[in-house]
Parts: structure tokens; C-alpha cells; sequence
């Protein structure tokens, strides 16, 4: 079944980005909605400039750019999403996953809460019958201590979403990630370079897609 994944915060720097290229879904495409950032640049995903569909190929809506993915036979849209929600407020109640990345700190657990709370108060007002769910994603932690921070902004979001939030994971941060990122290069690739760096990077990132799976489901 095809499903439109959305990842989200406003407050920047969270690895966006990073996590829509890392989800390990099959037949993925991912869909840069960002004006400010050609995704293509860093993403060794499939990867689709929105602004650059509409200018060279006459693609009037992001509706139609989800409905022409989805003709195309593309199962997961995962939309890589700017600050705010002006480029993806058209097909806000189209999400059927909102997976939101958050870093440690008390800041970003309060930034990470402001846009959960706006986009779950603009989808209760424009659909009587919901059908988000919601992940958050622990991004680039560094010790284990750092952990109660996913559970703390898991609990205040629940009282938000409800039973929306469906679960929670994370991913620990690691050098390997600006590397992959800078050399284009997907992690498979790195094995090639470093059989211990490819191999102590793939198990956190098998962790946490293990954990997205099993919440993302038919």
C-alpha cells in the first residue's frame, strides 16, 4: 500500500534530511520540498527537487507530483520538509506518517513540541477523520544518559497525539554520517573504505529502521 511520509520540525538542524535518506523502505522516493537546499546534494536515495519538477516539467501542485509518484508505482513518498509549513500545507491531511527527528536539549524538545502541537491543531481542524500517525526519532545523541530525552518529549507528545504516536526510536551519532554525506556515497558503499566503520554504523542504523518498520505498516 502507498504511503506519504513526512519528515518533520521546524526548528533546523535536526537531520531532516539525513533521516529521510537513511529509512530503509522499499521502492522509496524522496521528495525535497526545501527551496533553500538541493537534496540532491547529500542524498544517495532517489531523490525529486519539487521546485524543479514545477519549473522543468510543468508539475502545477505537490498533490499531483504524490499522485504522479504514486502512478509511477513509488510505495513510500518520503517528503524531506523545509522550517515551516507553507510547501506542504496543501496535502497536510494526506500524510499518513509525520516522523519527526529531534536533537537532546531542552530547547529542541520545546521546539520539537511547538511543531507537533501546530501541525496536530491545523489537521483537527481540516479532517474529521484522521489517519496520521506519528514516530519520533532521537537524532544524533551522544551518551547513553542523553536517552531521557527521548522518553520525556515522548510523553509530553503523547499528550498531545494520543494514541497518533504510534512509537519512538533513535539513532546515535556518528562520524560516518557527514562522510557518506560528503563522498555521495551510501552506507553499503562505506564497507568498501572501512569494514569497522561500515559495520558499527549499519547496526545503530539497523536499530532504528527495525523499530520504523515494525510501526509502519499495511
Amino acid at each position: 500500500m502507498s504511503k506519504v511520509i513526512a519528515i518533520v520540525n521546524f526548528k533546523g538542524g535536526v537531520g531532516k534530511s539525513t533521516i529521510a535518506n537513511l529509512l530503509d523502505l522499499p521502492n522509496k522516493l524522496i521528495l525535497n520540498l526545501d527551496l533553500a537546499q538541493d537534496a540532491k546534494s547529500i542524498n544517495t536515495s532517489q531523490t525529486e527537487n519539487f521546485y524543479q519538477l514545477k519549473e522543468e516539467f510543468g508539475i502545477e501542485s505537490l498533490e499531483e507530483a504524490i499522485e504522479g509518484a504514486f502512478e509511477a508505482g513509488i510505495e513510500n513518498i518520503v517528503l524531506d520538509t523545509p522550517g515551516s509549513l507553507d510547501e506542504f500545507m496543501e496535502i497536510l491531511d494526506k500524510v499518513d506518517y509525520f516522523i519527526v527527528p529531534f536533537a537532546t536539549g531542552e530547547r529542541s524538545i520545546d521546539a520539537t513540541l511547538n511543531t507537533i502541537e501546530i501541525i496536530n491543531s491545523l489537521l483537527n481542524e481540516m479532517s474529521e477523520n484522521r489517519k496520521d500517525k506519528w514516530i519520533v526519532i532521537l537524532n544524533k545523541y551522544v551518551l547513553e544518559d542523553q536517552i531521557k530525552d527521548l522518553d520525556i518529549l515522548y510523553e509530553k507528545a503523547k499528550n498531545i497525539l494520543g494514541n497518533r504516536l504510534v512509537g519512538k526510536t533513535k539513532l546515535k551519532i556518528s562520524q560516518v554520517i557527514p562522510r557518506i554525506e560528503k563522498d555521495k556515497i551510501s552506507p553499503k558503499e562505506l564497507i568498501k573504505i572501512s569494514p569497522i566503520a561500515y559495520g558499527t554504523f549499519n547496526k545503530r542504523l539497523r536499530e532504528m529502521n527495525e523499530d520504523i518498520k515494525k510501526l509502519i505498516v499495511d
